[in-house]
């Protein structure tokens, strides 16, 4: 197995020599490629860039983004990256259906753009993943969900700290019903909840990430483990509300101030 020391430094030593992995996914091999879930022969992503060694990663592109296939390393190894063993392929072992796969959605980078994946393993969808924009021809790192002391040290922040990328194309206006207070597990989100009064309400588990909450009144509203991550907040009253596990529009943790007040900071 691949220490995980062992594969940071060769990604230090990746980006130090090669400033740029345009070419990934093209890595040498004289091996035959075993046939991925696409069909068509996979392609060497191993970080060594070399499929001739015996500790080979392989991959295919799904959806525009590189995924990892397998490894004829080891077992653990090939799992733990997502993947399956190389030698199970096409056997009652090759369980790689099962593996859901979702595209990542990228954080916005600071020219007002979605990042681009600039990951040295080729791929930004398992979990380790480093994002950037280019600034006049050269790329510039912005973030990793690999670690927010590993992101600071590639002179980067934290992508959960990145702000999150609206998926609202517009937000429906939504409608009360009458007498109603009962608002739990309801999916608000990408709703315009502006001027609204649900004070006393029960939102527990409610997703309003990112719905419009202007002028919204929240007072005594029960929002355990409700999500408001990407909202908009402009004097919403948040005044004596319960939360627990409940997030703000920066995907932090809610608190309450001495009032019992909620409070994103």
């Amino acid at each position: 197995m691949k220490p995980m020391h062992v594969i940071v430094g060769l990604l230090l030593v990746s980006f130090s020599l090669s400033g740029c992995l345009s070419n990934f996914g093209e890595g040498n091999t004289s091996q035959t490629p075993p046939t991925c879930p696409n069909g068509e022969p996979c392609v060497c992503i191993d970080v060594d860039g070399s499929c001739d060694d015996g500790d080979d990663d392989w991959g295919f592109y799904e959806e525009g983004f590189l995924r990892y296939y397998c490894s004829n390393d080891d077992r653990s190894y090939a799992q733990d990256m997502g993947g399956i063993y190389c030698p199970d392929a096409g056997t009652s072992r090759d369980n790689f259906e099962d593996i859901e796969f979702t595209p990542p959605v990228p954080p916005t980078c600071p020219n007002g753009e979605p990042c681009v994946c600039i990951d040295v393993d080729g791929t930004c969808a398992d979990g380790d993943d480093d994002w950037g924009w280019y600034e006049g021809g050269e790329e510039r790192y912005y973030c990793s969900n690999d670690g927010r002391y590993y992101a600071e040290a590639m002179g980067g922040i934290y992508c959960p700290d990145a702000a999150p990328i609206s998926p609202c194309e517009t937000h429906e206006v939504f409608t009360m019903s009458n007498n109603t207070t009962e608002y739990a597990a309801v999916d608000f989100s990408c709703m315009d909840l502006s001027s609204l009064d649900f004070s006393n309400a029960n939102m527990t588990g409610a997703n309003l990430s990112f719905a419009l909450l202007s002028d919204t009144n929240l007072t005594g509203a029960v929002l355990d483990y409700a999500d408001f991550t990407g909202a908009t907040f402009s004097n919403t009253v948040l005044a004596n509300v319960s939360i627990k596990d409940t997030l703000c529009p920066s995907g932090d943790e809610m608190l309450w101030d001495d009032e019992f007040n909620g409070v994103c900071v």
